[in-house]
């Protein structure tokens, strides 16, 4: 999606230390200025970044809980 959109501005939330230096190292080899790499999870960010318009999760737990954590970080 980063490389099609650079008119959005992206955050990546990862807890794994190991990810997040991944991600970050393709985030810069491909230049992509609009993306942030965060570690952590959503339950200990919330409050602590910007509102979002869109949260995207891939495997991450029931939906009943990924939606508690996910929501909060959305713009009202």
């Amino acid at each position: 999606l980063a490389l099609v959109r650079e008119d959005l501005k992206i955050t990546l939330l990862e807890p794994l230390l190991r990810r997040t230096n991944f991600l970050s190292e393709v985030v810069e080899l491909l230049g992509l200025d609009h993306v942030t790499v965060v570690r952590g999870r959503a339950e200990e960010v919330m409050g602590k970044l910007p509102p979002v318009h869109v949260v995207t999760a891939r495997a991450v737990a029931p939906l009943d809980r990924l939606a508690t954590w996910g929501i909060p970080l959305l713009r009202p």
